[in-house]
Formats: C-alpha cells, structure tokens, sequence
C-alpha cells in the first residue's frame, strides 16, 4: 500500500490527488493515481532482496519517504522460497484478531511452515520442532518499560528482539497449534518465528493487533478515604464544590494491572442516584477538560468524553456513580 499522509503518524491522508512511479531496484514496476492511499500487487518469482522507491511524485513532500513493513522502517523486502505463517481459528486467517488482556486467545493460534513447489505453498516438516518466538510491543513501545509478557501454556515468551525457545509439533499440512497464548498486558503487539537449523531458516512475524484491558475500575478517594457510599445516608460522606481524586485503573481477565495502557480517549458517565424526586442535577469538574453532568438513572445516563487529570470536583450534594 502506498499512502500520501499529511501527518508524522499517518493517522490522516491527502485529498489531493498523487501520480507516482513505485520502483524495485531502481526498475518501474507500477505506475499509479490515487487520492489518500492506493493497494497494488505484482509477482516475484526470483528468491532475493529487493528495495523500493518512488519517483516521478506529482506534489513534492516536506518530509522524505516512509517505509513500514511491519516490523521495521526497511524498504527492503525479501523473497524466500520457504518461511512461516501465523494461522487463526478454523478458518487459518492469516490475520490475527484483536484479543482480550489476561484471557487466552478467543480462537486457535497456529504457525505453519511452508515452502514453494512450483508455485504452490506446501508444508514443510512435520514432528516436534524447536523454534524462536518471541512477542514485540508495537504501541507503546516505551524504553525501560516493556510491560507484562505473552504466555504460551504457561511460559513466558521473549520481548522482541530477544527469543524463547519453544518445542512445537507440526502435524497434518505442517501445522503447529501455539497452545494456551495469553498476553498478560494491553497494547498493540506483533508475534515474530523464527527457525534456523542445518541450513533452512525460516521466520516470519503475524499483523499487528490490539489487546484490550479486560476492565476499567473507577475509584473515587479523598486523602485516604474511599468514597464509596451508595446512598445519601451511608458513610463516608464528602462535601459539595470540595476536591478529591478519581482513579481509573486498566485490569486484565486475572484482575492485574496492565501497566502499559494507554486510553486514547476515555468516557464517562454520571449517574444521580439520590435525591430521586427532587434536587438538581450536578456538574463533575476535572483539573483541565471540562465537566460531566450528572442524568438520573432512568433516563438512562450517556457516555462522555473525558480527560481526567489530578482532581476531581462536585457541584452539588447528592449521591452519584460514575461509569
């Protein structure tokens, strides 16, 4: 996919249209028009490396060339006649799909070996094989900060690049069944394969995929009082237009904080829960975005967008719970 982007993230693309020649080694093998992004595929038969470029560019870029391709900012890529394949579920999608934190994988992950006869993607051994896995964090990715691991049946799979060594079996079309993998985190992630012995080498790494937290728990606490009464007799009470602090805390399915959520946007909502007959509706202000207004249950209550930072602050006297 070639992409014209007019952010360093490339989150957002060009309404303009491009024209652009895509080349391999300095050779035309595509020539193309497109408005924000554009797919294309072509053939290679010959087992080598070749490297990609741009030329002939309708509108000039501030910025030079970006090369993704998956795991790297290389515009090389290599052509192998054997390698692996990330397999999902019974379908064998070759794309894995969005998972839950602490859980195992919704459906059935497996790694074939493959190798090209004539054309044609066959297996390539069966019987037990040991091989390198390892798990990459691809948001965030912070340095001194890797997070929790991926676990297969139990054991604890490398950070990328470093490797575990794991013995798997490959049966019927050289088909491995990665038993039990659970990421223990929350984030985007990659799982990478690698095998090197007596000459075949083989890698290959799965699309990049997001992990979610299996929770959010809201805790609202004041000094080191936790505000948690659910009616407007119960105890602890706090006072109206008084501060206090409001934590959102990301767990996974074995209740364990995952360290390495990040929440691009966040929601709210506040629901009165007393006085029911009378009373107004009060305004939950944070330390810098705004401020949520409490609905009655029966409305019912929507969510909002929110940013929370440091404090917390309530208009008015009633009891409330915020979701």
């Amino acid at each position: 996919m070639v992409k014209a982007c007019t952010d360093d993230s490339c989150e957002n693309v060009s309404t303009e249209s491009v024209s652009l020649d895509l080349l391999a080694d300095g050779v035309r093998i595509s020539s193309l028009i497109f408005t924000g992004s554009n797919s294309l595929s072509f053939n290679h038969t010959d087992v080598e490396t070749l490297t990609f470029s741009l030329a002939n560019i309708s509108i000039n870029a501030s910025d030079p060339m970006v090369c993704d391709d998956g795991s790297s900012a290389s515009c090389d890529i290599a052509f192998t006649d054997a390698g692996f394949r990330f397999l999902y579920g019974t379908g064998d999608s070759t794309t894995l799909p969005n998972q839950t934190s602490g859980s195992e994988f919704g459906d059935t992950l497996k790694l074939q070996a493959v190798k090209n006869s004539n054309g044609v993607c066959t297996g390539l051994f069966t019987s037990n094989k040991n091989l390198d896995l390892s798990q990459q964090n691809v948001e965030p990715d912070l340095d001194g900060n890797s997070g929790l691991s991926l676990s297969i049946n139990g054991n604890n799979i490398a950070k990328h690049p470093n490797t575990t060594n794991t013995i798997l079996n490959f049966g019927a079309s050289s088909i491995a069944i990665i038993p039990t993998p659970i990421y223990h985190d929350a984030g985007k992630i990659r799982l990478h394969a690698n095998y090197n012995v007596g000459g075949v080498t083989l890698s290959d790494s799965s699309n990049a995929f997001w992990v979610s937290p299996d929770k959010l728990v809201v805790e609202a606490k004041a000094g080191a009082t936790i505000l948690n009464a659910a009616t407007a007799t119960a105890t602890p009470t706090h006072k109206a237009a008084v501060d206090f602090d409001l934590t959102v805390t990301a767990l996974n399915n074995l209740d364990v904080i995952t360290p390495n959520y990040v929440p691009k946007q966040i929601q709210f909502k506040l629901t009165r829960t007393g006085p029911i007959n009378h009373g107004e509706e009060g305004v939950l202000t944070d330390g810098s975005s705004g401020s949520i207004m409490s609905e009655l249950l029966s409305t019912p209550p929507t969510f909002k967008n929110v940013t929370l930072d440091n404090t917390i602050i309530p208009s008015k006297f009633g009891s409330s719970a915020a979701q």
